[in-house]
């Protein structure tokens, strides 16, 4: 893996930018609004926690200093796909254009019944629909997929097709568990293994179709909401939690660096690594060197993105 390392003069490139993220109220998200808003950015926030994300709105502005930027929250379900194109386009109204896009929302099983795999599951209990971790599903996976949509529409619209690299950014927030075992967590770790894969499909395209680079934030354990009902296993095991500003740094970095794309930055004990890198380098070794040309062959084929006209598309099983 390579590592990132966080330079300030790309960080200070916000400034002015517009930037619509979604899932902001708390935790990550909540930092990553920050950063953007005291770095000079027009940041237009959202979460389903509308208490949550007026309390940090206010606060921001009431901490307002010289150098910052705007915020406007807005109450908005991640499952609700008008809810968030009415975001986008409040953001696309008021400035011209939008510039950086987050996608941070995302829930998890830990403690949630109706799980895959639970100590209560039996020939009965199975028979009701597992409503919450489906919920988890549309907010984790089918939200981020509705936010990429409408922010490669917005982001597109507002860029200038002449600046390459382009400086328009997508940054889908994923997990460690994309790609590391998570134990008792498989609706988790599913939607978050879906998040990278939505990267990784649109990553070559993007830029030329949509003048956007695409990146993912894969954290390790942060100190947030999600994981405090679960302290005392990290405190028993002397593991330590990152905090949320570790993540949301990372997230503002690639968000705003001119050429950083198609990478998945894991953010572990405040550091960043590009896992991509590692896994294009070894392909060969864990998939054989004729496997392995044949996938690379497949990817320069399909990243031309000529066949994705409607008379090309056909529908087709496995």
């Amino acid at each position: 893996m390579s590592e990132i390392l966080i330079d300030e003069k790309v960080l200070a490139t916000c400034k002015g930018k517009v930037v619509v993220i979604t899932g902001a109220a708390n935790g990550i998200g909540a930092a990553t609004v920050s950063r953007f808003f005291h770095s000079g950015a027009h940041v237009f926030f959202s979460d389903r926690d509308e208490k949550g994300g007026g309390a940090l709105e206010k606060h921001l502005q009431e901490s307002l200093a010289p150098g910052d930027g705007t915020c406007n929250f807005t109450r908005v379900d991640a499952r609700d796909y008008q809810a968030q194109l009415a975001l986008f386009d409040t953001a696309y109204k008021e400035h011209g254009c939008v510039d950086m896009a987050v996608y941070s929302a995302g829930i998890n099983e830990m403690a949630a019944t109706g799980s895959i795999v639970a100590a209560e599951n039996n020939l009965e209990t199975v028979k009701e629909y597992p409503k919450l971790i489906m919920d988890l599903l549309d907010i984790n996976l089918n939200g981020c997929i509705y936010f990429a949509r409408i922010a490669l529409a917005y982001l597109h619209a507002g860029s200038d097709n002449s600046q390459l690299p382009s400086k328009c950014l997508l940054t889908l927030i994923s997990s460690a568990a994309a790609f590391q075992e998570a134990p008792g967590m498989p609706g988790y770790a599913a939607s978050k293994v879906g998040i990278l894969g939505l990267m990784r499909s649109i990553r070559s395209l993007a830029p030329k179709m949509c003048n956007t680079r695409v990146n993912v934030i894969a954290p390790w354990a942060t100190d947030t909401a999600m994981v405090e009902g679960h302290t005392r296993l990290f405190t028993e095991n002397n593991i330590p939690l990152q905090s949320p500003d570790d993540v949301a740094v990372f997230t503002q970095y690639v968000t705003a660096d001119p050429v950083i794309n198609g990478k998945t930055v894991y953010v572990g004990a405040a550091r960043g690594f590009d896992i991509e890198e590692g896994l294009d380098r070894t392909l060969p070794q864990w998939l054989g060197q004729v496997n392995a040309d044949l996938w690379k062959r497949q990817a320069r084929a399909f990243a031309k993105g000529d066949w994705l006209r409607s008379d090309k598309i056909g529908n087709a099983s496995h």
